[in-house]
This record gives structure tokens, sequence and C-alpha cells, in this order.
């Protein structure tokens, strides 16, 4: 066995393990290309694995994605070849942390609990677990959607509203009758920082235009503290087919702002990843994201999916009360391993 650096006619090896690692490495700005290796056999027909550096979002200069291959992690060839990748990507770490001196720069790889032998060889290798993550599910299948009667009403200039559409626009009765459904358009009250009373427009955001791009990244950053890779950001829309949807506000003098964004993006199997959850501070507890949260199930289950996931942080308890409130469960514990090198 052998490292290689990776070339594209390794593409086809890469997405059988994880395809969007696949298009990561040929399109994603983040990835230090030069770090990509590849674990083949000495005549190099066989390939075991890959791994490569790239720059991560909220608090982290990089981070490693890499993976095994095989029936079962501890066959052989599967430890060999990650031994090898590890090894590697500690002394690209080395240089990457030359080049990034003010950067906090280390290797960071996420883990399920329940992965045992695999969590003891990153250990072995010098990595630490350092945080945890649950997983959430919310299955769609319980969430029943109905037409924006409100909508229509405007539109037609009619005031009445049937039952299930007055149930659509209150999200507490919404949650407890399964109702939601996407509203384009939709209004929400708002109450000010100075204690006026505005309203949010439910929009999908085009992250395609530069304005409307920066408005969300100003916003992801005051909402998490840390701005999100913007290079990571246009990957996801341009190969994910990620969409952002957002409650926005249009300020006479600030002009458009966005207040709450989820990103949305698919997965296999019939499942899609509801990520990149935030809400900015001065407008919370105004039950923009929980909406936000229930508009985004009703589109996923209009367009095929039958699961929306996410991950949340264990510490953040918050958090995962009130996606547990819209329908979200824990279906598992990931572990974050980091190397922050010698």
């Amino acid at each position: 066995m052998k490292l290689v650096p990776y070339e594209p006619k390794w593409n086809d090896a890469v997405c059988g393990i994880d395809a969007s690692a696949a298009q990561a490495l040929n399109h994603n700005g983040d990835v230090f290309l030069n770090t990509a290796v590849c674990a083949v056999s000495e005549d190099e027909e066989t390939f075991y694995g890959f791994g490569y550096i790239s720059r991560g979002t909220l608090n982290y200069g990089v981070f490693s994605v890499f993976a095994e291959i095989g029936v079962a992690f501890m066959l052989a060839d599967s430890v060999i070849a990650s031994v090898m990748i590890l090894d590697q990507l500690k002394i690209s770490l080395e240089e990457v942390k030359k080049e990034l001196p003010y950067e906090k720069v280390y290797l960071t790889f996420w883990s399920d609990e329940e992965r045992v032998e695999y969590n003891e060889f990153l250990m072995e290798e010098g990595f630490v677990r350092y945080r945890t993550m649950e997983a959430l599910r919310r299955d769609l299948e319980k969430t029943v959607i109905v037409p924006d009667k409100a909508a229509d009403s405007r539109k037609t200039g009619s005031t009445g509203l049937s039952e299930a559409a007055d149930i659509a626009r209150d999200p507490e009765k919404a949650r407890n009758a399964g109702v939601t459904g996407i509203h384009i358009g939709k209004k929400h009250p708002i109450t000010l920082p100075d204690g006026t009373v505005s309203e949010a427009v439910l929009s999908w955001l085009d992250i395609s235009d530069d304005e409307e791009r920066a408005r969300y990244l100003l916003a992801n950053k005051k909402g998490f503290g840390d701005q999100n890779s913007e290079a990571g950001l246009l990957f996801r829309t341009a190969f994910w087919k990620a969409r952002v949807l957002a409650w926005v506000r249009e300020d006479p003098v600030k002009g458009r702002e966005v207040l709450s964004a989820v990103t949305l993006w698919p997965r296999r199997q019939r499942r899609a990843a509801t990520e990149d959850i935030f809400c900015i501070p001065e407008y919370r507890r105004q039950h923009l994201t929980e909406e936000l949260l229930d508009e985004a199930a009703g589109y996923l289950k209009e367009e095929g999916f039958r699961y929306a996931e996410m991950n949340a942080f264990s510490n953040n308890t918050e958090a995962l009360a009130l996606y547990k409130k819209t329908g979200y469960e824990v279906t598992g514990t990931l572990w974050e391993f980091v190397y922050k090198g010698e």
C-alpha cells in the first residue's frame, strides 16, 4: 500500500466513499488541495481511502475529512490506510500552521459514539475527545401540508379564512395539529429593539447575488458569533443544491435585513439537511426560528423528502429544546476528536 497525491482520476473511487467529498475536492475553495492524498495498492488497482484538510467554519482554522473503506473498519487494509492517511495529514497540518500563523489550526473529526473500535483508534493516534453533538431527525410524514389560504385571500381580497389555514398561521396551534407548509411571502409580527412593532417576511435568499450573500453572511456572523465560510456557502448552494430559507425585514434606513435563516440541502434516501440555523440576538424569543423550521418541513415534504436532519451541540440545551419542540428527535450522539499537533 502507498499514498499518492489526489488526482481527478480517483474521483470515481472517492465517490464510492463520499460523493460530497469528491465534489469538494474539485469545487470547494475551502479545500487545501495540496494536502489531499489517496491510499492505494502498489499497482494502483485498489483504492483504500483518502483524506484532505479543509478550512473550517465558525471557530476553526482548518479541519480534516477522511474515510476508511472495507466491510468492517478493523480489516487490516482499512487500519493501514487510515494510519497512513492520518500520519500524512499530521505532516500537512504543520505546513498549514506555517501558512496561517494567526489562526487556530488543528485537525478535527466527528465520529458516532457507537463506532467503538474506530474511536479507540483515533485516540491511539493522538486525537483527544473534545465535544459532543446530538444527531436529530424530524419525520416529515407527521407534517400535514395545507394551502396558504391567507395568501389566497390577500390575492382575491377575501377576508374569510378556513379553520385549517387559521391553524397554519399560528405556530403553536400548527404544531399541536401537525399542520405546516411553505408559505413564501408570509408575514410574522416582530418587536424591534426600540420596542416598536414591525413585520418579518418569509423569503428564499438568492445566495448567488453578491449583495444578498453579504447580507446573509453578516446576519450569520451575528447569529453564531463568527461567520461561516463564504466559499463553503457557495459550494453548498452550487453543488449540493442548497437553498436558504429566511425571515427578512425591509428597514427604511438599512435596507433588506436577514433576521433568521436555515439552509436546506438534499442527502441520500429521501433525507434532507436542515443546518446553519440561526436567529440574530435582538430577534430571539419571538418564535421566528420555530416557525421557520415548520415552514422548511412543509417545503421538504412537498419536495418528496421523508426526514429532515440536523446536528446540535449537546450543551446547547436551549436550542435542543426548541428543535425537539418543532418535532425533531435525537437519533444518536457524535463525538468530536481533535488533534492539535506536536
